[in-house]
């Protein structure tokens, strides 16, 4: 449990619950049985709401099958949700993405097609909560432009009101002036103009995804807090030091600005280490398909929970 400044005992404490990188397919259901205790988990918890920070479908952005079947998932969840496109929603900003996989206008029209909206923002109380599409931060694109006009309009209706934005790549590794880790973060231009953008509106927390670590820091009176996906590992050498594990992330925002986070695992989630599976066959798009309907019946009591 880490805790942000004091929470006020006398205040009301707002709950959200972070999911991320759920790599969902109905036809490729290898990450199905840890969203279910996922989705088990979070109708016992009964947050105010729940995040979900991208990369909903499997891995492949140009498949629109699993892209509706990761929008129905997302609508079994049983409070307020809303959600952020990560790159196998939409591709990547990287110089080298993913099986050449680029961010461009018709992935992210097809995103918007099934989901609805690629920003948002939501009160909790005092809190401001914005979701951000990370993949338009650097991207010289109106797009780009059309996110930051909306950005500037809902931050300078109250500039002291505590903020916490949710994306799916994190900022920085370590430090906001670092050099550029595009596999990693987001790249420094988008970073650099996002940060001059809020300019001294009281952000106090930026949640992500993308790496499937579970991993925290302070850096520039900001809390930092990467989430770890609800199912899928990997295991390779990373220039990070971060918890391995599938799970979810609670947050407790209270009125006063003050607020706590901390990593929770659901019962009956394992992780799924797709490390050799990716060896033999070099992509999730590409595994020899394992369908919904064939999972065992393990899967099929939390389906039916």
């Amino acid at each position: 449990m880490y805790l942000i400044e004091d929470l006020s005992t006398n205040m009301t404490r707002h709950h959200v619950i972070q999911v991320s990188d759920l790599h969902l397919s109905e036809v490729r259901a290898y990450n199905q049985h840890g969203w279910e205790s996922c989705l088990s988990y979070i109708a016992r918890e009964n947050p105010d709401m729940v995040v979900s920070t991208g990369d909903h479908a499997l891995d492949d952005p140009d498949c629109l099958e699993d892209h509706v079947f990761a929008r129905s998932q997302l609508d079994r969840i049983t409070v307020p949700w809303s959600a952020v496109p990560g790159n196998h929603d939409i591709g990547d900003l990287n110089p080298n993405p993913y099986l050449g996989q680029h961010v461009n206008h018709e992935r992210i029209e097809r995103y918007l097609g099934v989901f609805g909206t690629d920003r948002w923002t939501r009160e909790l109380g005092a809190w401001r909560l914005i979701g951000l599409n990370a993949f338009l931060l650097g991207s010289n694109v109106q797009r780009e432009e059309d996110q930051y006009d909306w950005l500037l309009d809902i931050v300078s209706r109250d500039r002291t009101r505590p903020l916490a934005i949710f994306l799916h790549k994190p900022l920085c590794v370590e430090r906001l002036d670092e050099d550029s880790s595009p596999d990693i973060c987001v790249v420094p231009e988008g970073r650099n103009r996002l940060l001059a953008a809020l300019g001294d509106a009281n952000l106090r927390l930026v949640a992500s995804g993308h790496n499937h670590h579970y991993r925290s820091f302070v850096t520039g009176s900001i809390a930092m807090v990467w989430a770890p996906s609800t199912a899928q590992i990997l295991r390779m050498p990373r220039s990070f030091r971060a918890l391995l594990k599938p799970g979810v992330v609670h947050y407790w925002l209270d009125d006063a600005g003050g607020f706590e986070f901390t990593l929770a695992e659901p019962p009956g989630i394992v992780p799924n280490d797709i490390t050799e599976l990716l060896a033999r066959h070099g992509a999730m798009r590409t595994v020899p398909h394992l369908p919904l309907a064939s999972l065992g019946e393990e899967t099929g009591r939390l389906l039916m929970a």
